[in-house]
């Protein structure tokens, strides 16, 4: 853990310096191979999809800043805020709402539907002991 953070603040401190550049460094050592390929790069996110810990270093950047190295569930992160934005994300939450409702019942159903082919198909022999 010591190892991790102290590289972490030597990354920082060099990208800060313009002697190394983040995706580059994020490409090398990340260990979240979708976010590695991208250079580190999340993309636009809600901040309540994030782990706590991320969420709330987060929540103490401004743009271009960078955090001190963050350890959550997922590993050790250090994490540089390049914007803010405000969404109005009303209708995308109506329509994942919608679409988890019309999977859970097709989950259902289809659960259903296995466990009667199960009870279907099985084999039981009741004999006389």
């Amino acid at each position: 853990d010591v190892y991790k953070r102290q590289m972490l603040n030597r990354f920082k401190e060099e990208v800060k310096n313009g002697e190394a550049d983040f995706a580059e460094l994020a490409k090398e050592h990340s260990e979240d191979p979708g976010s590695a390929l991208r250079g580190g790069e999340l993309g636009w996110s809600d901040p309540n999809n994030y782990v706590p810990e991320f969420k709330d270093a987060l929540a103490q950047l401004e743009p271009g800043e960078f955090s001190e190295p963050v350890r959550t569930v997922h590993g050790w992160h250090l994490i540089q805020l390049i914007e803010r934005r405000i969404d109005d994300a009303t209708d995308k939450r109506k329509e994942d709402k919608a679409y988890q409702l019309i999977f859970n019942r097709k989950f259902s159903e289809e659960t259903e539907n296995w466990l009667r082919e199960m009870r279907d198909a099985a084999y039981v022999e009741v004999v006389d002991s």
